[in-house]
């Protein structure tokens, strides 16, 4: 008698049957996954940016300040040079370092604009932005607290 090799149908209906339940369960928790991956990257990025417009203030031993662009953070943001520290920025030898887009992650909010950095390294007072992941879940929300020494904390806010 010849042997035959394969599935029967009973077999293929209960493996598909696992794989949806499998897939139900999984992609919730990996669109979850996927957010907060998202709302971290926007973090990092706008650390590294608090950090580097720090450092140019301490480098160059002047005021540096951190624009939005238009008036509104989720359009984007400057790094611009405050040659002559008057801490007005629209001076004649005032000039913008480098400008960042933003990004698509989530909405920024900045308690000031601009955020002022003094030649020290220091600001003038302490700034909390807030960063609102798109249709967040869970503790995707995330405020950062850049004190007036420069240093920078991040905690999670629930939605």
């Amino acid at each position: 008698m010849k042997r035959e090799y394969g599935f029967t149908l009973v077999e293929l209906v209960m493996a598909l049957a696992v794989l949806a339940i499998v897939i139900t369960i999984g992609i919730p928790a990996f669109n979850n996954f996927v957010q907060n991956q998202r709302t971290t990257s926007q973090v990092n990025e706008v650390i590294g940016v608090l950090q580097l417009a720090r450092n140019e203030a301490l480098s160059r031993g002047q005021r540096v300040g951190l624009w939005s662009v238009d008036g509104d953070w989720n359009t984007g943001y400057q790094l611009k040079l405050d040659t002559n520290n008057d801490g007005d920025y629209d001076d004649a030898g005032d000039e913008v370092l480098l400008e960042f887009a933003a990004t698509e992650a989530g909405v920024l909010t900045v308690d000031a604009d601009p955020m002022d950095f003094l030649p020290s390294g220091f600001l003038p007072q302490a700034y909390l932005l807030n960063i609102l992941a798109d249709g967040c879940k869970n503790q995707n929300n995330r405020d950062i607290t850049i004190s007036r020494s420069g240093a920078i904390s991040v905690e999670r806010k629930d939605c």
